[in-house]
């Protein structure tokens, strides 16, 4: 009898590919083990309804019926604790040993936090799991003044559920503009005055010299002097790989699982999918890790079919959407070039671009426009003979993007 596909991590990535293994008829045993006590859930909720909520339901991706109907066996609250590759196993905290003739690492991440003069272990907020969302929750609507520490996706998701509760909402960023792995710059300035306009404050290009507090945070003081009332601190400023298994496995692991762009990894019967993995990664050649929903869905499919030997797509476009006090924010593809051409609206905040490099299209972005993202979108990866005309709201945009798909066939 064979061991099956075993997968590490209940997330996204760990139970679409545990799904995705099913719908392309893999008839082998599939297992996951999961750290939490839930059936898995979506977490992007977490950041946005599940804060605003007094009572919020779990945003489960599936539960008990569902699993059973796909034989997909869920151990919760089982934290992995080694790999064996040799013997091909895998070890829990409670000493139980789970064979494997697969083996998916989705082991996800955790959150990076500060360290600054003043600050204690347990100071700050951050977002995960559920449960950081019940608590950070909880503690907004008791928050008045709320400090954000970060002006990525997260830290300004967070920021807008603060508003919304009513709070006082600064966000502290270090570089010189907000969600600046995300959106060109262009996009990312339309992007905060939209946020000014919704009550949230922004210091750009700073830095927390130290903590004032009494028994708890008082205040986040900067290095130009600025001193900001805080009761509550938010902390988004990016998120860690939990590599630390594999690695110790002797998996090849550098700021992530590193795998190839169909999710192997140095050991041929192991592969990783999801925030804990570097994916197109070669000698020679780092590889990238896209922390979002889209591609943990899409490296979970590939990584399947390699799995049940079905061929599956390996090209992955990077993607991610973002929902900031009702302003709808999408992307695809890379955010810098060596040219963009903005399409803004004269009456509204809408907005989206196309960037450009050597005259190629190499991403699309939009706030607040979402058919014209699914237009602009289309483009990447093809020449683009006038750009400018993009710009024009004369022109149909859907029009003109079917004449350049034409030009380029």
């Amino acid at each position: 009898m064979t061991a099956g596909t075993l997968i590490i991590g209940g997330g996204l990535a760990g139970f679409e590919c545990a799904r995705q293994l099913r719908n392309m008829g893999y008839k082998d045993s599939v297992r996951i083990l999961s750290s939490e006590n839930l059936f898995p859930y979506q977490r992007p909720p977490l950041s946005k309804d599940a804060l605003k909520a007094t009572d919020p339901d779990v945003p489960f991706l599936s539960e008990e019926a569902e699993l059973r109907s796909l034989e997909i066996v869920l151990h919760k609250g089982r934290e992995a604790t080694s790999i064996d590759k040799v013997r091909r196993v895998v070890t829990t905290s409670d000493g139980v040993e789970y064979p494997f003739d697969t083996l998916v690492i989705a082991t996800g991440a955790r959150p990076k936090t500060i360290s600054a003069p003043g600050a204690g272990a347990t100071d700050f907020y951050t977002l995960r799991d559920w449960g950081d969302a019940r608590v950070l929750g909880d503690a907004l609507r008791e928050a008045e003044n709320v400090c954000v520490v970060g002006g990525g996706v997260i830290g300004l998701e967070v920021a807008c559920a603060a508003v919304g509760l009513g709070c006082n909402v600064r966000v502290i960023e270090q570089q010189s503009r907000i969600m600046s792995r995300s959106l060109p710059a262009q996009m990312a300035q339309l992007l905060q005055r939209l946020l000014e306009e919704k009550g949230i404050g922004f210091e750009l290009g700073a830095s927390i010299l130290r903590i004032d507090r009494n028994k708890s945070v008082e205040a986040i003081c900067l290095a130009d002097g600025t001193c900001i009332p805080a009761d509550l601190t938010f902390v988004g400023i990016g998120v860690s790989p939990r590599d630390e298994l594999a690695e110790a496995a002797g998996i090849a692991v550098s700021d992530g699982v590193l795998a190839d762009e169909r999710g192997r990894t140095s050991d041929a019967n192991v592969f990783a999918v999801g925030d804990a993995a570097r994916w197109g990664a070669h000698p020679g050649k780092p590889g990238c890790r896209h922390e979002t929903y889209n591609d943990a869905m899409a490296q979970a499919r590939i990584v399947a079919g390699e799995i049940a030997g079905q061929d599956c797509a390996a090209s992955i476009l990077p993607t991610f959407w973002s929902e900031q006090a009702e302003i709808y924010i999408q992307g695809a593809g890379e955010a810098q070039g060596d040219d963009l051409v903005l399409r803004r609206s004269k009456t509204s905040g809408a907005a989206s671009c196309l960037v450009l490099k050597e005259g190629r299209a190499t991403g699309a972005f939009a706030i607040g426009a979402p058919s014209d993202f699914a237009a602009m979108r289309r483009l990447i990866g093809k020449p683009v003979a006038n750009p400018s005309a993009l710009a024009d709201l004369e022109v149909q945009l859907r029009t003109l993007v079917q004449e350049i798909e034409r030009a380029a066939a």
